[in-house]
Protein backbone atom coordinates (compact mmCIF):
# COMPACT_ATOMS: atom_id res chain seq x y z
CA UNK A 1 0.00 0.00 0.00
CA UNK A 2 1.53 3.61 -0.69
CA UNK A 3 2.03 5.85 1.70
CA UNK A 4 0.38 9.69 1.65
CA UNK A 5 3.81 10.67 0.97
CA UNK A 6 4.64 9.17 -2.14
CA UNK A 7 1.01 9.12 -3.34
CA UNK A 8 0.88 12.87 -2.74
CA UNK A 9 4.12 12.69 -4.88
CA UNK A 10 2.78 11.08 -7.83
CA UNK A 11 -0.30 13.28 -7.93
CA UNK A 12 2.57 16.29 -8.63
CA UNK A 13 4.70 15.13 -10.65
CA UNK A 14 1.82 13.58 -12.87
CA UNK A 15 -0.03 17.10 -13.33
CA UNK A 16 3.78 19.05 -13.65
CA UNK A 17 4.74 16.83 -16.58
CA UNK A 18 0.88 17.30 -18.12
CA UNK A 19 2.12 21.04 -17.72
CA UNK A 20 4.82 20.53 -19.44
CA UNK A 21 3.26 18.51 -22.36
CA UNK A 22 0.63 21.41 -22.66
CA UNK A 23 3.79 23.87 -22.94
CA UNK A 24 5.16 21.89 -25.94
CA UNK A 25 2.04 21.13 -27.86
CA UNK A 26 1.42 25.51 -27.30
CA UNK A 27 4.86 25.63 -29.04
CA UNK A 28 4.55 23.15 -31.66
CA UNK A 29 1.32 24.80 -32.86
CA UNK A 30 2.28 27.90 -32.90
CA UNK A 31 5.42 27.24 -34.84
CA UNK A 32 3.29 25.60 -37.45
CA UNK A 33 1.27 28.81 -37.79
CA UNK A 34 4.51 30.65 -38.13
CA UNK A 35 5.56 29.08 -40.86
CA UNK A 36 2.35 29.93 -42.36
CA UNK A 37 3.13 33.49 -41.39
CA UNK A 38 6.77 33.08 -43.40
CA UNK A 39 5.41 31.84 -46.35
CA UNK A 40 7.93 31.18 -48.37
CA UNK A 41 11.18 31.76 -46.02
CA UNK A 42 12.98 28.93 -45.00
CA UNK A 43 11.40 26.51 -43.66
CA UNK A 44 13.17 24.18 -40.89
CA UNK A 45 11.98 20.98 -39.90
CA UNK A 46 12.57 21.44 -35.99
CA UNK A 47 10.16 23.37 -34.01
CA UNK A 48 12.10 25.35 -31.62
CA UNK A 49 14.46 26.42 -35.16
CA UNK A 50 10.64 27.91 -36.79
CA UNK A 51 10.44 29.64 -33.78
CA UNK A 52 13.62 30.98 -32.96
CA UNK A 53 13.97 31.91 -36.53
CA UNK A 54 11.37 34.56 -35.66
CA UNK A 55 11.31 35.17 -32.11
CA UNK A 56 13.94 35.72 -29.27
CA UNK A 57 13.01 32.99 -26.64
CA UNK A 58 13.99 33.52 -23.09
CA UNK A 59 13.33 31.29 -20.26
CA UNK A 60 11.63 32.76 -17.21
CA UNK A 61 11.60 30.14 -13.94
CA UNK A 62 8.18 29.96 -12.47
CA UNK A 63 7.48 28.91 -9.19
CA UNK A 64 5.16 27.91 -7.58
CA UNK A 65 4.95 27.14 -3.73
CA UNK A 66 2.49 25.59 -1.99
CA UNK A 67 2.35 23.55 1.79
CA UNK A 68 1.47 19.96 1.98
CA UNK A 69 0.93 17.48 4.56
CA UNK A 70 3.11 15.15 6.40
CA UNK A 71 1.12 12.10 7.55
CA UNK A 72 2.83 10.22 11.28
CA UNK A 73 0.61 8.40 12.98
CA UNK A 74 -0.13 8.60 16.62
CA UNK A 75 -1.58 4.93 17.97
CA UNK A 76 -3.84 5.21 21.02
CA UNK A 77 -5.63 2.50 22.57
CA UNK A 78 -8.73 1.94 24.30
CA UNK A 79 -8.87 -0.69 26.93
CA UNK A 80 -12.61 -1.74 28.01
CA UNK A 81 -14.27 -4.78 29.81
CA UNK A 82 -16.23 -6.36 26.85
CA UNK A 83 -19.58 -8.41 28.14
CA UNK A 84 -19.84 -11.44 26.84
CA UNK A 85 -23.07 -13.14 27.56
CA UNK A 86 -24.63 -16.59 27.74
CA UNK A 87 -28.20 -17.54 28.80
CA UNK A 88 -28.27 -20.37 31.67
CA UNK A 89 -31.82 -22.02 32.37
CA UNK A 90 -32.36 -21.15 36.28
CA UNK A 91 -35.37 -21.97 38.64
CA UNK A 92 -36.11 -19.17 40.64
CA UNK A 93 -38.11 -19.26 43.75
CA UNK A 94 -39.73 -16.53 45.70
CA UNK A 95 -42.49 -16.22 47.79
CA UNK A 96 -46.07 -14.49 46.84
CA UNK A 97 -48.92 -12.87 48.59
CA UNK A 98 -52.30 -14.73 48.71
CA UNK A 99 -55.59 -15.15 49.94
CA UNK A 100 -57.52 -18.06 51.32
CA UNK A 101 -60.54 -18.61 53.26
CA UNK A 102 -60.19 -20.06 56.72
CA UNK A 103 -63.29 -21.04 59.31
CA UNK A 104 -63.10 -18.38 62.40
CA UNK A 105 -65.16 -17.71 65.45
CA UNK A 106 -66.43 -14.26 64.75
CA UNK A 107 -69.07 -14.66 68.03
CA UNK A 108 -67.46 -16.27 71.19
CA UNK A 109 -69.59 -17.65 74.16
CA UNK A 110 -68.28 -16.37 77.44
CA UNK A 111 -68.96 -19.51 79.17
CA UNK A 112 -66.54 -21.04 76.39
CA UNK A 113 -66.82 -22.16 72.94
CA UNK A 114 -68.00 -20.43 69.87
CA UNK A 115 -71.32 -19.02 69.29
CA UNK A 116 -70.63 -18.40 65.39
CA UNK A 117 -68.14 -19.19 63.56
CA UNK A 118 -67.45 -18.11 59.44
CA UNK A 119 -65.11 -18.22 56.61
CA UNK A 120 -63.00 -14.79 56.58
CA UNK A 121 -59.98 -14.20 54.23
CA UNK A 122 -56.61 -14.93 55.35
CA UNK A 123 -53.27 -13.55 53.78
CA UNK A 124 -50.37 -16.31 53.67
CA UNK A 125 -47.18 -16.48 51.99
CA UNK A 126 -46.91 -18.80 48.91
CA UNK A 127 -43.94 -19.79 47.51
CA UNK A 128 -43.54 -19.93 43.58
CA UNK A 129 -40.88 -21.73 41.52
CA UNK A 130 -39.88 -20.34 38.20
CA UNK A 131 -38.06 -21.82 35.42
CA UNK A 132 -36.64 -19.05 32.44
CA UNK A 133 -33.54 -18.06 30.93
CA UNK A 134 -30.97 -15.78 32.96
CA UNK A 135 -28.20 -13.57 31.00
CA UNK A 136 -24.67 -14.51 33.25
CA UNK A 137 -22.09 -11.82 32.14
CA UNK A 138 -18.52 -12.59 32.03
CA UNK A 139 -16.25 -9.48 30.96
CA UNK A 140 -13.23 -9.86 28.47
CA UNK A 141 -11.00 -7.05 28.90
CA UNK A 142 -10.40 -5.42 25.08
CA UNK A 143 -7.88 -3.10 23.83
CA UNK A 144 -8.11 -1.46 20.46
CA UNK A 145 -5.42 0.29 19.47
CA UNK A 146 -6.09 3.25 17.21
CA UNK A 147 -3.85 4.87 14.92
CA UNK A 148 -4.58 8.70 14.97
CA UNK A 149 -3.03 10.84 12.64
CA UNK A 150 -0.05 13.10 13.62
CA UNK A 151 0.24 16.33 10.55
CA UNK A 152 2.75 18.92 9.66
CA UNK A 153 2.54 21.16 6.48
CA UNK A 154 5.69 20.96 4.61
CA UNK A 155 6.78 23.14 2.38
CA UNK A 156 7.19 22.15 -1.50
CA UNK A 157 8.38 24.17 -4.49
CA UNK A 158 7.77 23.79 -7.55
CA UNK A 159 9.71 25.26 -10.50
CA UNK A 160 9.23 25.24 -13.87
CA UNK A 161 10.98 27.13 -17.24
CA UNK A 162 8.33 29.02 -19.06
CA UNK A 163 9.42 30.32 -22.59
CA UNK A 164 8.94 33.80 -23.25
CA UNK A 165 8.42 34.81 -26.96
CA UNK A 166 10.19 38.74 -28.29
CA UNK A 167 9.39 39.14 -31.69
CA UNK A 168 13.28 39.91 -33.39
CA UNK A 169 13.55 42.42 -35.99
CA UNK A 170 12.16 41.03 -39.15
CA UNK A 171 13.84 41.22 -42.38
CA UNK A 172 11.98 42.85 -45.65
CA UNK A 173 11.17 40.22 -46.52
CA UNK A 174 8.57 39.63 -43.67
CA UNK A 175 8.02 42.78 -42.43
CA UNK A 176 4.12 42.33 -43.57
CA UNK A 177 3.67 39.66 -41.37
CA UNK A 178 5.04 41.59 -38.45
CA UNK A 179 1.68 42.00 -36.88
CA UNK A 180 0.59 38.50 -37.32
CA UNK A 181 3.69 37.36 -35.55
CA UNK A 182 3.33 40.10 -32.71
CA UNK A 183 -0.24 38.53 -32.48
CA UNK A 184 1.26 35.39 -32.18
CA UNK A 185 3.49 36.37 -30.12
CA UNK A 186 1.23 37.35 -27.19
CA UNK A 187 -1.56 34.24 -27.91
CA UNK A 188 1.38 31.82 -26.96
CA UNK A 189 2.18 33.69 -23.98
CA UNK A 190 -1.88 33.99 -23.07
CA UNK A 191 -2.26 30.34 -23.64
CA UNK A 192 0.77 29.74 -21.19
CA UNK A 193 -0.16 31.84 -18.53
CA UNK A 194 -3.93 30.22 -18.67
CA UNK A 195 -2.24 26.38 -18.88
CA UNK A 196 -0.77 27.40 -15.49
CA UNK A 197 -3.63 28.69 -14.28
CA UNK A 198 -5.17 25.34 -14.67
CA UNK A 199 -1.97 24.03 -13.85
CA UNK A 200 -2.61 25.29 -10.35
CA UNK A 201 -6.15 24.62 -10.10
CA UNK A 202 -5.80 21.51 -10.83
CA UNK A 203 -2.92 20.76 -8.43
CA UNK A 204 -4.96 22.12 -5.48
CA UNK A 205 -7.99 19.86 -6.90
CA UNK A 206 -6.55 16.58 -6.82
CA UNK A 207 -4.09 17.33 -3.96
CA UNK A 208 -7.33 17.99 -2.01
CA UNK A 209 -9.08 14.92 -3.13
CA UNK A 210 -6.14 12.99 -2.00
CA UNK A 211 -5.95 14.31 1.62
CA UNK A 212 -10.25 14.20 1.50
CA UNK A 213 -9.49 10.16 0.93
CA UNK A 214 -6.89 9.55 3.23
CA UNK A 215 -8.72 11.00 5.72
CA UNK A 216 -12.20 8.90 4.80
CA UNK A 217 -10.16 5.76 4.76
CA UNK A 218 -9.42 6.15 8.81
CA UNK A 219 -12.81 6.83 9.80
CA UNK A 220 -14.56 4.23 8.10
CA UNK A 221 -12.01 2.10 9.85
CA UNK A 222 -12.78 3.77 12.77
CA UNK A 223 -16.21 3.67 12.04
CA UNK A 224 -15.91 -0.13 11.22
CA UNK A 225 -14.75 -0.54 14.94
CA UNK A 226 -17.44 1.31 16.36
CA UNK A 227 -19.44 -0.91 14.41
CA UNK A 228 -18.53 -4.30 16.01
CA UNK A 229 -18.58 -3.08 19.99
CA UNK A 230 -22.26 -1.91 19.28
CA UNK A 231 -23.55 -4.76 18.16
CA UNK A 232 -21.83 -7.06 20.77
CA UNK A 233 -23.43 -3.87 23.41
CA UNK A 234 -26.76 -4.03 21.92
CA UNK A 235 -26.96 -7.57 21.90
CA UNK A 236 -26.37 -8.04 26.10
CA UNK A 237 -28.80 -5.43 26.90
CA UNK A 238 -31.77 -7.07 24.47
CA UNK A 239 -31.12 -9.74 26.88
CA UNK A 240 -31.11 -8.04 29.88
CA UNK A 241 -33.84 -6.01 29.09
CA UNK A 242 -35.97 -9.26 27.85
CA UNK A 243 -34.87 -11.61 31.00
CA UNK A 244 -36.16 -8.37 33.45
CA UNK A 245 -39.37 -8.06 31.53
CA UNK A 246 -39.91 -11.80 31.87
CA UNK A 247 -39.33 -11.61 35.45
CA UNK A 248 -41.36 -8.24 36.32
CA UNK A 249 -44.55 -10.59 34.90
CA UNK A 250 -43.91 -12.99 37.09
CA UNK A 251 -43.07 -11.01 40.34
CA UNK A 252 -39.83 -11.93 40.42
CA UNK A 253 -38.82 -8.54 42.06
CA UNK A 254 -35.35 -9.02 44.06
CA UNK A 255 -34.05 -10.87 41.02
CA UNK A 256 -35.32 -7.96 38.91
CA UNK A 257 -33.14 -5.67 40.82
CA UNK A 258 -30.27 -7.37 40.50
CA UNK A 259 -30.72 -7.91 36.45
CA UNK A 260 -31.56 -4.03 36.59
CA UNK A 261 -28.44 -3.14 38.46
CA UNK A 262 -26.13 -4.98 35.77
CA UNK A 263 -28.11 -3.72 33.12
CA UNK A 264 -27.32 -0.47 34.44
CA UNK A 265 -23.65 -0.68 35.10
CA UNK A 266 -23.42 -1.98 31.19
CA UNK A 267 -25.49 0.59 29.60
CA UNK A 268 -23.05 3.30 31.85
CA UNK A 269 -19.55 1.44 30.24
CA UNK A 270 -21.17 1.59 26.59
CA UNK A 271 -21.89 5.37 26.99
CA UNK A 272 -18.54 6.11 28.30
CA UNK A 273 -16.87 3.68 25.43
CA UNK A 274 -18.50 5.35 22.45
CA UNK A 275 -17.93 8.53 24.36
CA UNK A 276 -14.30 7.81 23.42
CA UNK A 277 -14.55 6.50 19.79
CA UNK A 278 -16.86 9.69 19.31
CA UNK A 279 -13.79 11.47 20.66
CA UNK A 280 -11.68 10.18 18.25
CA UNK A 281 -13.79 10.42 15.18
CA UNK A 282 -14.22 13.65 15.92
CA UNK A 283 -10.42 14.80 16.42
CA UNK A 284 -10.22 12.88 12.57
CA UNK A 285 -12.58 15.48 11.40
CA UNK A 286 -10.93 18.63 13.19
CA UNK A 287 -7.82 17.58 11.50
CA UNK A 288 -9.39 16.85 8.06
CA UNK A 289 -10.86 20.33 8.17
CA UNK A 290 -7.87 21.94 9.30
CA UNK A 291 -5.59 20.18 6.89
CA UNK A 292 -7.42 20.86 3.48
CA UNK A 293 -8.07 24.78 4.84
CA UNK A 294 -4.13 24.81 4.95
CA UNK A 295 -3.38 23.36 1.70
CA UNK A 296 -2.77 26.83 -0.02
CA UNK A 297 -1.13 28.01 -3.09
Amino acid sequence: METPRIKIEEIVETLKAQFQQKIEEIKQSSAREMDEIEDGNPDPSQVEAILNFTFDIKWKTTSIKFDVPQFSMKTESIKFDLPEIRMETESIKFDVPRTRMVLKCVIKNPFGGCVMKTKVPEVYMHTVEIKTDIPKITSKLVEIKLDLPEIRMEPVEIKIDLPQFYLKKLDAQIEEQEEKARKLSNQMTSEISAEETKFRFNLQKELSSEIDKLFEDMINELLLQREGICKQYDDAIAKMKSSIKTLKENNANDKVKELEAQLDKIVKDYSNILNEFDSSLQQIYDQKATTIADLNF
